[in-house]
């Protein structure tokens, strides 16, 4: 029972706050997260014990999700960027199944991990469409090159934006804590630092994906015991949806974060930067 009690409660510490654990049986636990497939339905992932360690599983619905939309996702290519994903977050597919070993006190990670495997899975069926559209006699190439490049003209004046408005500050780009996040985990895409500990976590989303681990970047940070202020910049509104753009606004409990489009974080930015970060 010691050993039942001790995965909960070291799951529960590690994860961040907006995701439960819900107890199904003592071996098995159903993780409810804040990720959502295009039909409206939640990512299906469980927790359950695998002999002396712990696994996390889909339960094989993300494969599934995946074939309603792209009925041929096992012919040569797709497959061959699949199964890329999921070495990449050491996921193993069996069968159909979505399988991650973990320890309980690496469940924050592998869940973050896991999490980014599915999600990236089912960006595959998006990337097949728009290479499709795109160039249907180049398909295999347009698919490799929509991963690589999408929207890069938004990244472009987010750099921009960011580094004229903090040329008064310290910026860093695709920044990571060195000391709490050691393996590059939680990336912030800018960071901006002034005096003692003032900081900025500046995050950039062009979809609800992006905006979705930005929301546990920001929560994973605060577990950490970090101050921070936060600003979320996005191309314009219609890219992220409400719910979504909630959560990430949320985090902040009574200092939430700041969001704006691109033309209001050129307005706006140095201003947030010069309330938070100077003397």
């Amino acid at each position: 029972m010691s050993t039942v009690v001790s995965f909960a409660e070291q799951f529960k510490s590690a994860i961040c706050r907006g995701i439960e654990l819900a107890e199904d049986s003592p071996d098995r636990y159903t993780i409810d997260v804040p990720f959502m497939f295009d039909d409206g339905d939640h990512y299906v992932i469980i927790a359950e014990r695998d002999g002396e360690d712990w696994a996390l599983t889909d339960e094989g619905h993300t494969l599934m999700h995946l074939s309603y939309a792209m009925p041929k996702f096992n012919s040569k290519r797709p497959k061959e960027i699949i199964d890329r994903v999921l070495r990449m977050h050491r996921v193993e597919n069996e069968r159909g199944e979505l399988r991650k070993l973990f320890k309980p006190e690496h469940a924050a990670d592998a869940l973050f991990g896991f999490a980014q495997a599915i999600t990236q899975v089912m960006d595959t069926a998006f990337l097949a469409q728009r290479a499709r559209v795109a160039q249907r006699a180049r398909a295999t190439a347009a698919l490799e090159l929509v991963a690589d490049s999408a929207l890069p003209s938004f990244r472009t004046d987010f750099r921009s934006i960011v580094a004229s408005a903090g040329r008064r500050w310290h910026v860093d780009s695709n920044y990571v804590h060195p000391r709490h996040d050691p393996t590059g985990l939680y990336p912030v895409d800018a960071r901006v630092n002034g005096v003692e500990r003032a900081q900025v976590l500046i995050f950039a989303f062009s979809n609800d994906t992006e905006c979705q681990l930005a929301t546990i970047t920001q929560n994973r940070w605060r577990e950490w015991g970090e101050q921070f202020r936060s600003v979320g910049i996005f191309p314009h509104p219609d890219v992220v949806s409400r719910d979504v753009l909630t959560r990430f606004t949320d985090v902040g409990d009574e200092r939430p974060p700041y969001t704006y489009g691109l033309e209001d974080a050129y307005r706006y930015l140095p201003e947030v930067l010069e309330s938070v970060l100077a003397v």
